[in-house]
């Protein structure tokens, strides 16, 4: 039995209002007839109280009248076989879809782990009742949340990790924010290479560029050319000296490894001459990588937290811009939009702030890392997790009524079956007696004094 409103329970502390309704009550006084008084006066007879409980029958009636409401509003249902059987065909899911830069790697197939993966967690979603698909870097930064919303749907639930699962990637201890009675899935999609062949380490002026595999470990240092010649730099002429101090700057804390030119991106500091054209050129982000480029900066934690200590004033940004980071305040300091920067479309970040501020670099570090230009340095990591590892921290999914009170409470309590209408005609039954019997004690008492 799922009691789905047990708060309602409390309400059996009604039953003493019939009790005290019985004790407090008052009752025609009784005629006796005396030969003796029969010259006295006639005087209005006065009801009186009695503090024994009068006619125990008629107050048990009214006791299970109002036990029986109690019951009714608590919302009982008694989980049965077919019950059981229709709750549990429905399932909520959460399907992460891993996007570090390791998942962009090129499948047996000829497309990217990434594609794939996108690819199967649509099939994943058709698959359940209700789903939802959480696009990531940091898979185990999610699964908290993702363990929340499974609790707002009721029934069962899982969650499906979609990923090559690097080292690092997921852990028991971040799946410990998933409640025991969700299921969990690992899929493993793309391979980690067993050797590394270009790890890039930077600094504002020099590259070192180390190859290491089961026989040598060699480096080449080179001379830093700065940022890729794929990202333009527009400032006020002013600003240059400024704007390049943030690149040496966003250098120190990237690692480069080749850039990809066919990914076409600038960055627009305040003041600069091209802001109104840009600007007034600006449309929706057309091409696939500058969505991932868009997710990848806005989750940098970098440029959240120096954008978030920018002193700005608000102001409306609206289509086709997407902003990118905010102010403390709510203030829009980076947005962006598709836009045509030297005869060729590229994915456009204008700057609010200082050129000199903090989010300046922290910007240029962001947009140099998510368009391949920089890789960082947990996606050097060379190992994965075992296929014995994942199987561990895989668990299916608990069925309703498989012993999780609270998890089946919210689950009925969804489906909105409750067997309280049973009770609801006990009540009105019940009032219906205690009627013909408050009657039947009315008229034995017009009896008595007649």
């Amino acid at each position: 039995m799922i009691w789905q409103n047990l708060w309602a329970l409390t309400g059996l502390s009604l039953l003493a209002l019939p009790v005290l309704i019985h004790m407090l009550s008052r009752k025609r006084a009784v005629l006796q007839k005396f030969p003796t008084l029969r010259f006295l006066n006639v005087t209005r007879l006065l009801p009186t109280r009695s503090p024994n409980l009068t006619d125990i029958p008629l107050l048990l009636v009214r006791l299970a009248t109002v036990a029986a409401a109690v019951f009714a509003l608590a919302q009982p249902l008694w989980l049965s076989a077919s019950r059981k059987q229709s709750l549990n065909a429905s399932l909520a899911r959460v399907i992460v879809v891993d996007t570090s830069r390791s998942m962009r790697g090129v499948l047996a197939n000829g497309t990217s782990a990434l594609d794939s993966a996108r690819a199967l967690a649509t099939t994943l979603a058709t698959d359940a009742s209700t789903s939802v698909v959480l696009q990531t870097a940091s898979p185990s930064n999610v699964l908290a949340g993702a363990g929340a919303w499974l609790n707002t749907q009721g029934g069962r639930g899982d969650v499906v990790l979609v990923s090559d699962f690097q080292a690092g990637a997921v852990d028991s201890a971040a799946l410990a924010g998933v409640p025991q009675q969700f299921g969990v899935r690992a899929i493993r999609l793309g391979t980690v290479p067993t050797t590394n062949s270009g790890i890039f380490l930077h600094t504002a002026r020099t590259n070192v560029t180390a190859t290491a595999d089961s026989a040598r470990i060699g480096a080449e240092w080179t001379l830093a050319s700065g940022v890729a010649s794929s990202v333009v730099l527009l400032s006020a002429l002013g600003d240059r000296a400024v704007v390049d101090a943030a690149r040496d700057a966003a250098n120190v804390v990237t690692s480069p490894s080749a850039p990809d030119t066919s990914k076409l991106v600038a960055i627009v500091f305040p003041g600069a001459a091209e802001v109104a054209t840009l600007t007034q050129a600006a449309k929706v982000p057309s091409a696939p990588w500058m969505g991932e480029a868009l997710v990848d900066v806005r989750e940098n934690e970098m440029l959240s937290s120096s954008a978030a200590s920018e002193t700005l004033t608000d102001t409306v940004i609206g289509s086709p811009f997407a902003i990118v980071a905010r102010s403390r305040t709510g203030a829009p300091v980076v947005y962006a939009a598709q836009s045509t920067v030297n005869g060729g479309n590229r994915l456009v970040f204008f700057q609010r702030g200082s050129a000199s501020a903090l989010s300046s670099a922290a910007l240029i570090a962001a947009v140099s890392t998510s368009i391949g230009v920089a890789s960082d340095i947990p996606e050097s990591e060379t190992s994965a997790l075992s296929d014995d590892a994942l199987r561990r921290l895989e668990r299916t999914a608990r069925a309703v009524g498989a012993g999780s009170s609270a998890s089946d409470q919210r689950a009925t309590t969804r489906s909105g079956l409750s067997d309280g209408r049973w009770l609801w005609i006990v009540v009105l039954l019940l009032l219906g007696v205690e009627t013909w019997m408050r009657r039947k004690v009315r008229d034995n008492s017009l009896l008595e004094v007649a």
